[in-house]
């Protein structure tokens, strides 16, 4: 039975909802052969090592789907910025082409830009692709001048299809960058997500196309992900297909595993403290690395067994995360990273003058250790700039569950307070 073109578009929006059967956006000419092909995906929020695992196994099984590149369109992570390194790494190691946008997951809604930066470059850029021109904009942060400048130097007969990571509505502070796309007709199609829901929509005459949300969470692996085909004059027709149905593979060369024991001290640490463990790969491993409190990774001694230690006198009186990885004679690195929480207590304060509010949060997946943050020089502490709420929490259980308990602790050794005082209560305002 031959579908007409409304008829495809209501399946179009029904798709985003039931989550169901592909969905063909646009039809090509009979016979035509398209320019290229392309895979998309939005908002995968990668928040855990079997999410990155299943990302890993995602790049190597639709290389088979013959693209010439992937388009991720935001929202990479889960409000969990340390996975961003890891998921640049496997994209750069997969052999598929990969062009991504930040978004409001992996950047605070445009207050920490340095996360997305750091691993991935640019926030915003353009790239060509076999006659086709592709924008790629900061959404959060709209770099308004930029847009401007890269749509005037794209040739009028160059097609442009413009990704980011909001779907642009055109009102309020979106109206400019609505108003300024209209005024190049070579603008062919838009494409966004965030919303996690599919819909086909049309903005200032332009196809607006927001992507449904490609989940890989064991427990909800859920959404689509998206085959685009490119023809002559920048049609493009747009097939949804559901990531459920896809049979991950994995690729020939496995990734390094490697184990974290805990100090000999345990988990209070002062002086130098020396870490142990083992590595292991179907090959070589090459190197293990370690990263304190999610810093840069540095060199380990040794490979199948290893050792680091740590000059905890360099360290503040606080609790600091130990992290170890394992890289393989391919540069593959190993996705698990054993995590270790310990207390350094060089100078601890006086028995007796630490109160502690602890609270358990088990089981809510999205948070770590990253995202919740103390106060920064120079944040206003009416919250304005979104920091009000900032704790510091901790990763309990390596890879197991994320922001398992957070705690609170108050030094009162130096508050002025009588040493034989007694304190009844402490009230947090």
């Amino acid at each position: 039975m031959k579908l007409s073109e409304r008829r495809w578009r209501k399946v179009g929006v029904l798709a985003g909802f039931l989550l169901a059967a592909s969905v063909l956006l646009g039809r090509p000419v009979r016979g035509e052969q398209p320019l290229f092909r392309f895979a998309a995906s939005a908002d995968t929020h990668i928040a855990e090592p079997r999410e990155m695992l299943r990302f890993r196994r995602f790049l190597h099984t639709i290389k088979a789907e013959k693209v010439d590149f992937l388009l991720m369109l935001g929202d990479l992570c889960a409000h969990a910025p340390e996975y961003l390194p890891q998921i640049k790494e496997v994209a750069d190691l997969s052999g598929l082409k990969v062009h991504a946008v930040s978004g409001n997951h992996d950047d605070n809604y445009a207050r920490n830009p340095e996360w997305y930066r750091k691993p991935f470059g640019r926030m915003y850029y353009s790239f060509e692709h076999k006659g086709v021109h592709f924008v790629m904009n900061w959404s959060q942060s709209q770099p308004t001048e930029w847009v401007k400048k890269a749509l005037a130097a794209v040739p009028p007969d160059r097609p442009i299809i413009f990704c980011q990571h909001y779907p642009p509505t055109g009102r309020n502070a979106e109206g400019e960058l609505a108003a300024t796309l209209a005024k190049y007709p070579n603008v062919k199609l838009i494409l966004s997500g965030h919303t996690h829901r599919h819909a086909d929509k049309t903005l200032g005459g332009i196809r607006s196309v927001t992507l449904g949300a490609c989940n890989f969470s064991p427990q909800r692996r859920r959404g689509d992900y998206y085959i685009g085909q490119v023809y002559r004059g920048g049609r493009v027709t747009l097939e949804a297909k559901p990531l459920a149905k896809l049979k991950l593979l994995a690729p020939a060369d496995g990734l390094p595993t490697v184990e974290l024991a805990r100090p000999a001290t345990g988990d209070v640490l002062s002086g130098k403290a020396t870490f142990r463990g083992t590595a292991a790969d179907d090959r070589a491993v090459r190197a293990v690395q370690y990263s304190v409190d999610l810093g840069p990774w540095r060199p380990g001694q040794g490979t199948a067994k290893w050792s680091f230690t740590i000059d905890t006198a360099k360290l503040t009186d606080d609790h600091h995360t130990f992290r170890v990885r394992a890289v393989d004679s391919a540069g593959q690195a190993s996705l698990r990273l054993p995590t270790l929480l310990c207390l350094v207590a060089n100078r601890p304060p006086a028995k007796g003058r630490v109160f502690r509010f602890q609270q358990g949060l088990g089981g809510y997946a999205g948070c770590t250790d990253v995202t919740v943050r103390r106060h920064r020089a120079g944040k206003s502490p009416s919250g304005a700039d979104g920091e009000l709420i900032d704790l510091e929490n901790w990763l309990w259980k390596a890879g197991e569950g994320e922001f398992a308990e957070f705690y609170i602790r108050f030094d009162l050794s130096r508050s002025g307070i009588p040493a034989d005082a007694t304190i009844k209560r402490v009230t947090l305002t």
